[in-house]
């Protein structure tokens, strides 16, 4: 899982525990933030809950990074000794 610092008095909450490890979260705003990792694992936090995307997991995939713009996702990682690049369109 990871952590996120909630304000000034050090308030630290448990916010997601995909069950793989987390390679990189970015996002484009507090809003439109992706967490990729192992295990084919891409998640999306929307402002207020987090979804995995597990109909797209494969389990042979490792993400090691992400870019993210207002309307697109760029994940890039390796299965086997092949790059797997997955480009995803924000659903309205």
């Amino acid at each position: 899982g990871y952590y996120v610092y909630q304000n000034a008095i050090e308030d630290w909450e448990n916010k997601l525990d995909f069950g793989y490890n987390i390679e990189r979260i970015r996002g484009s705003s507090s809003n439109n933030v992706f967490a990729v990792g192992h295990l084919g694992g891409i998640a999306h936090f929307n402002g207020f809950d987090w979804k995995s995307f597990s109909e797209l997991e494969n389990r042979d995939v490792s993400f090691y990074s992400v870019f993210v713009t207002e309307s697109k996702i760029f994940a890039v990682g390796q299965k086997i000794s092949k790059t797997k690049i997955i480009i995803g369109d924000k659903i309205p």
